[in-house]
């Protein structure tokens, strides 16, 4: 099973003189290629200072020396993950579909089954690569989540994701952003992945924002409203 860092509902918060209740959601977030569980922890803070949802932060399984102690949801093997330090592998992804993402959403689903997390009121978030499992979770994978975050992501397996995605997006809260500079994965990605969801029928709001590929602030206020209008 994945590793993973947690927040549960009233942690850093002073103890009530009641018995803790059901958390009001959760919220799952899935960091980016060559961070780790502990980059988007710090959101949990800013986004739910009351502590009301239980938030589970998952680490992609695959370390290699050259990620500098950070891990990758995919690729899974050195000659890959070197193209990736390059660059050259996130120019165009929209038809890469590697074992690791489809094996990915999969760790994801065992990850939640074991946490008895109730997908029905559990928001799936991620940033960057993140975002691109988290997209496989629910198009390719058939995950259906309150609702689903995508922070700076992009089409991948589009062929795959194709055939499915207009049963499985249709109806869904999805809350997007992406930053017109970014060089990573560039706006062009990002605002295909969010016409692909929104023709797709996803019910679709989205922050542009000039800047590059990161969370701003204007996208974390956006977040927040997103959670507190899906969980409540």
């Amino acid at each position: 099973m994945l590793d993973y860092r947690e927040r549960s509902p009233g942690e850093g918060q002073p103890q009530p003189t009641t018995p803790a209740t059901t958390p009001a959601g959760n919220v799952i977030m899935l960091h980016g290629f060559g961070a780790n569980a502990a980059d988007l922890y710090p959101l949990q803070g800013v986004v739910d200072p009351a502590g009301r949802y239980r938030w589970v932060f998952p680490e992609a399984p695959y370390s290699s020396p050259m990620l500098g102690g950070g891990q990758a949801w995919f690729p899974r093997d050195e000659n890959t993950i070197m193209s990736a330090m390059s660059g050259e592998y996130f120019m165009d992804m929209s038809e890469m579909d590697p074992d690791g993402l489809r094996q990915s959403a999969a760790e994801i689903s065992e990850l939640a089954a074991a946490l008895d997390l109730d997908w029905s009121r559990t928001i799936l978030a991620g940033f960057s690569q993140g975002a691109m499992i988290a997209t496989e979770c629910v198009v390719g994978a058939g995950i259906r989540p309150a609702g689903l975050t995508l922070f700076s992501g992009a089409v991948v397996a589009a062929s795959r994701w194709s055939s499915s995605v207009a049963d499985r997006a249709t109806g869904l809260p999805v809350y997007h952003s992406h930053g017109e500079y970014d060089p990573i994965l560039s706006f062009e990605a990002g605002t295909a992945l969010a016409s692909f969801l929104r023709e797709a029928g996803a019910d679709l709001r989205s922050t542009t924002f000039l800047g590059g590929h990161t969370i701003p602030q204007e996208a974390v206020e956006g977040f927040t409203g997103f959670v507190q209008e899906v969980l409540g």
